[in-house]
């Protein structure tokens, strides 16, 4: 069950972030696949995320069963200033926990992602130059847009309803909207997982990203690994996870995967409303499962000029994950 719990929470996740992020006479489906195109293109801009996570997920590992309580309940806030043609981005996340509120400040910049993490009196340092040069940048905008013509490929035109006029609150005023809301099946959904995921790993600029931040793993954990076997441990991973959720989605059902998008006179998406219901029984123990996964997300200042406080790093302020691995053998690894 361990690593059926891992795929489930992976392939939710995944969905939603590929959902979220992201006039006249055309229709609704044309006006999403025209506004799905803006969003990648989009040069500056700010967003703000609200999640809430409703979790049930029985399994006999202790540690997995408390990391698992402490999900069930979690609420996420996040608001992104993001400029991607320098590609940096600023941000803050809050995670409340049971009650317990741990908040996140995250940038970015070509060189490094940087965070500081609750408790810590210093920045925690994370060297990505691989992940934002200029041509992978390019690759990824390329892979964003396969992402959304995969969900425009899959969603069934009757599915898809215009719901008229409406007004939004944003965080610069009201804005005049159109909502359109879309909904998948439980049979359409497993395809977009199954499209998702071969994307993801037969795409040359992830899949090499991926293959470098496994290497970088290795060399921390002090493990040697040639070109040649870290490339077969990736494609062991990918084919790990196909049979995982061939096995998984036998014994789960998408109750709901409902999206509802609010476009301006511009058709950029200025809100996004999602709601994913997943239920299931485990086949080994008979236990129920059942994940939930409901939130917006509003953008605004849609390319126009964005300020982003990056910190200024010295050595008395900021850290590395290998500084944090050589004070502690037990921490988290490089992913």
């Amino acid at each position: 069950m361990k690593r059926k719990s891992s795929i489930l929470l992976c392939l939710v996740f995944m969905l939603t972030l590929a959902l979220v992020t992201g006039c006249g006479s055309k229709s609704p489906k044309e006006r999403l696949e025209e506004s799905f195109t803006k969003s990648a293109e989009i040069k500056t801009a700010q967003q703000n995320l609200e999640m809430g996570i409703n979790l049930n997920i029985p399994t006999e590992d202790p540690m997995q069963n408390s990391i698992m309580q402490m999900i069930n309940g979690a609420k996420l806030k996040m608001e992104l200033a993001s400029d991607t043609k320098a590609m940096k981005a600023a941000g803050n996340i809050s995670v409340d926990l049971s009650g317990a509120i741990y908040n996140i400040e995250t940038y970015t910049t070509p060189e490094k992602m940087i965070l500081k993490m609750p408790m810590s009196p210093k920045y925690l340092v994370i060297d990505q130059e691989e992940s934002l040069k200029p041509e992978n940048k390019e690759e990824l905008m390329k892979l964003s847009k396969k992402l959304f013509k995969i969900v425009m490929d899959v969603v069934k035109e009757e599915n898809i309803e215009d719901r008229g006029d409406k007004k939004i609150a944003t965080p610069k005023g009201e804005v005049q909207t159109t909502e359109i809301a879309m909904s998948f099946s439980d049979k359409e959904t497993k395809d977009l997982v199954k499209r998702f995921v071969k994307l993801m790993f037969e795409d040359k600029t992830i899949k090499g990203l991926m293959i470098k931040n496994m290497e970088k793993n290795y060399k921390m954990q002090g493990i040697e690994q040639s070109k040649e076997e870290i490339e077969a441990n990736f494609d062991e991973m990918k084919k790990a996870f196909d049979e995982g959720f061939s096995e998984v989605e036998k014994q789960i059902k998408f109750e709901k995967l409902n999206m509802v998008y609010f476009l301006d006179e511009d058709n950029n998406i200025r809100r996004s409303e999602f709601d994913v219901q997943i239920s299931g029984k485990d086949e080994e123990t008979g236990q129920s499962i059942s994940i939930g996964l409901n939130g917006l997300s509003n953008i605004w200042n849609i390319n126009k000029e964005v300020e982003l406080n990056i910190p200024k790093l010295t050595e008395e302020n900021s850290t590395n994950i290998e500084d944090l691995n050589n004070m502690n053998p037990a921490a988290i690894p490089y992913q």
